[in-house]
């Protein structure tokens, strides 16, 4: 199940800015994307733990039952078409689509559960989607689904959620490491050298806080390997403990500040 709290806000809330400001850039609206964990189509919310911050995610979720105000944060226009509730949230495949239209989208989405992979496959059916039924390290090598089409002509979105980040080890698992950096490297690279604008979001969830400035130094080495830009965003998750949100940027200009309300901007 989705977690429920503030971290599913911080993470769609800052994809689909990304993908509003992508599209803009494209004269028909159109986007690629490489998404590494893809979870279900539609999730329901696990049932609130105490202490973990949900202020944020509740107040889009009920904004999303009112009608469209003005300036309002854009993941509350996607939660609406959608038709979001704590029963039935969507995943980031499914906020996109309603944004960009299924039409207009392409690339890949990695899910190692097998029976998620069959509902996103259904889910994509006739589309120029290809949900893989594969870790997502298997998957952003040359050619693979999560790597850039060798023709790439759109803007491109590469996000990934994976629970945190860890500086040690190099299992295939479901956390990010400091091993990964020549995989996430080579696969943002082969993007950025198609020359099309694109943004790559690293959410990373309950960090703590001696493993924060790891993760910003992940984030800036990428940066620096690749040649691109970067912009920071958190919301609080429980105690100490911080959702963190990561941006690789190329070809492409973006405001410091999020349209959403509550994602702070920075590091600190």
């Amino acid at each position: 199940m989705a977690k429920g709290n503030d971290g599913n806000y911080l993470q769609h809330s800052i994809e689909i800015e990304s993908a509003e400001r992508l599209t803009e850039t494209d004269p028909q609206g159109r986007l690629h994307i490489a998404l590494t964990h893809g979870m279900a189509p539609w999730e329901r919310l696990r049932e609130p733990i105490p202490g973990q911050s949900r202020c944020r995610l509740c107040a889009g979720l009920t904004a999303a039952t009112l009608p469209p105000k003005p300036r309002e944060p854009p993941v509350v226009a996607a939660y609406r078409k959608t038709r979001v509730s704590t029963s039935r949230y969507p995943n980031s495949a499914e906020l996109l689509r309603t944004v960009v239209g299924t039409d207009k989208l392409s690339g890949g989405i990695a899910e190692v559960d097998n029976a998620k992979y069959r509902e996103l496959v259904d889910a994509w059916s006739g589309s120029r989607v290809f949900p893989v039924c594969e870790s997502w390290r298997c998957q952003v090598s040359s050619d693979r689904r999560l790597a850039a089409p060798r023709d790439l002509q759109t803007p491109w979105l590469f996000s990934m959620d994976p629970m945190t980040y860890i500086e040690n080890g190099d299992e295939d698992d479901c956390y990010l490491h400091r091993a990964d950096m020549d995989r996430l490297s080579g696969v943002l690279s082969g993007f950025i050298a198609s020359g099309m604008p694109g943004i790559a979001t690293l959410f990373v969830y309950a960090v703590r806080p001696e493993t924060r400035p790891l993760f910003w130094n992940f984030v800036d080495d990428i940066a620096s390997r690749i040649g691109a830009h970067t912009r920071s965003y958190w919301v609080p998750h429980q105690g100490g403990n911080r959702n963190l949100a990561g941006l690789l940027y190329a070809g492409i200009r973006l405001s410091p500040d999020s349209q959403s309300q509550g994602i702070r901007v920075g590091r600190t």
